[in-house]
């Protein structure tokens, strides 16, 4: 499983470099909520990976977003389970 959450996050850091942010953050930010809100860790734990590899290129967009990626964030760090805390 960690070989498929490294391609992953690979394939979102590659998009977000070589796409304008328009295209990618929009999607990427709605999936990233919505997996963040699954029972499932590994859901939780892919939103908050997601969130820090498309922040790296893209805070001039992000500033918008930002309160609700405080909110997203935040609400990680309140999860049960270590897996998902320590992802951040």
């Amino acid at each position: 499983m960690q070989g498929i959450a490294r391609m992953a996050s690979h394939t979102i850091d590659l998009m977000a470099l070589n796409f304008p942010p328009e295209q990618v953050i929009p999607i990427t930010l709605q999936a990233a909520e919505q997996f963040s809100q699954n029972p499932q860790p590994s859901f939780r734990r892919g939103a908050m990976i997601t969130i820090a590899v498309i922040i790296e290129g893209s805070s001039d967009f992000l500033r918008p977003h930002l309160p609700a990626l405080v909110n997203l964030v935040g609400n990680a760090t309140l999860a049960p389970q270590e897996t998902t805390k320590f992802t951040i």
